[in-house]
């Protein structure tokens, strides 16, 4: 079963129970940490935007730290609006262009957050099956192909993937 679906009047979204629950449980988690803003491993998500210049980085972080967290968290509000509905149902959901972009945003997001606690520049193939960070690194794998099979329904003319 395919978890997106392009149609005539937009992207189906129709996640499983199973996955349904981790993924509402994950979504939720995410919110709370960047609500709590203390986690160094969100810089990810905020990379420098003048790092030669601290009293500019200063000025940037003050004028966009909020609008950026703001639509990040309007983002993830489309995403659990739409779990909700998934979880009330058994038909999907249609997603608009605007709410196909913050699945998107959101996706992307939770990996980058994953991939950089997890060091997978370090460590692309993860930890060992016992490691207890083992779990996270299914989630990051597991959240970037839902990521992928977003992009191939969101936009079919781009070339598959064809590795696997």
């Amino acid at each position: 079963m395919s978890r997106f679906k392009t149609t005539d009047d937009g992207v189906h979204v129709n996640i499983g129970e199973g996955e349904l629950e981790t993924l509402t449980n994950l979504v939720e988690q995410f919110r709370q940490l960047l609500f709590s803003g203390t986690d160094p491993n969100l810089t990810r998500l905020e990379p420098l935007a003048c790092p030669d210049d601290p009293d500019a980085e200063l000025q940037y972080r003050e004028m966009a730290a909020t609008t950026l967290l703001d639509h990040r968290l309007n983002a993830i509000d489309i995403v659990q609006t739409h779990l909700t509905e998934l979880g009330e149902t058994d038909e999907p959901v249609v997603a608009d262009d605007s709410q196909v972009a913050a699945w998107m945003q959101t996706l992307n997001a939770m990996r980058l957050y994953l991939g950089e606690r997890l060091g997978v520049a370090e460590h692309p193939d993860g930890p060992d099956a016992e490691h207890p960070e083992a779990p996270l690194f299914a989630a990051f794998v597991w959240l970037g192909g839902l990521l992928e099979e977003l992009v191939e329904a969101a936009y079919p003319a781009l070339p598959k993937n064809t590795d696997g």
